[in-house]
């Protein structure tokens, strides 16, 4: 159950940068593809405003900064108050 979380929640962020406008494209105009949240997380420089709040919200959630560590915490989480 908790990858199915983590699983969704990577979903909506390819789902936020597919969906975004020519206006709301990051700075490089990168094709992001990303697997993990770690990945996501590592990556925030390249990624929309949006992408990057939803992020820091999960981190938040995991309660560090750490993304490795996040992405085991929520990883484990069976579910998340938003």
């Amino acid at each position: 159950m908790p990858k199915a979380i983590l699983m969704g929640l990577l979903a909506t962020l390819a789902v936020l940068i597919s969906t975004k406008d020519g206006a709301a494209q990051n700075q490089d105009s990168v094709s992001v593809s990303f697997e993990t949240f770690a990945e996501w997380c590592l990556n925030q420089g390249q990624l929309a405003p949006e992408t990057q709040h939803t992020i820091n919200v999960l981190l938040s959630q995991a309660e560090t900064q750490a993304c490795d560590s996040a992405a085991e915490t929520l990883a484990n989480m069976t579910e998340l108050w938003l």
